[in-house]
């Protein structure tokens, strides 16, 4: 199954400032991860266990390290990036 991607911009009175967000859902709209890219280039990452009431977040690094995380996390719960 394919994972559902959502792309939006940040306001600039949000937690991380102005930007854009990633969101990622399974198709019965449940939260996978997402994305908040950041102003300095970095970005930081949240993955969620759908069934298990459970998230992580981690720190902010470069971009490509936390589309990595979210990209692997997605695999392992089953579902392809859109």
């Amino acid at each position: 199954m394919k994972a559902r991607e959502v792309r939006f911009n940040r306001t600039k009175g949000s937690a991380f400032g102005e930007g854009e967000t990633v969101e990622y859902t399974n198709p019965y709209g449940e939260m996978l991860a997402y994305i908040d890219y950041l102003q300095d280039g970095t970005a930081v990452a949240t993955v969620y266990k759908p069934y298990k009431q459970g998230c992580k977040e981690y720190s902010a690094r470069p971009k490509d390290a936390a589309e990595n995380i979210v990209k692997r996390h997605i695999a392992r719960e089953g579902y392809e990036l859109p």
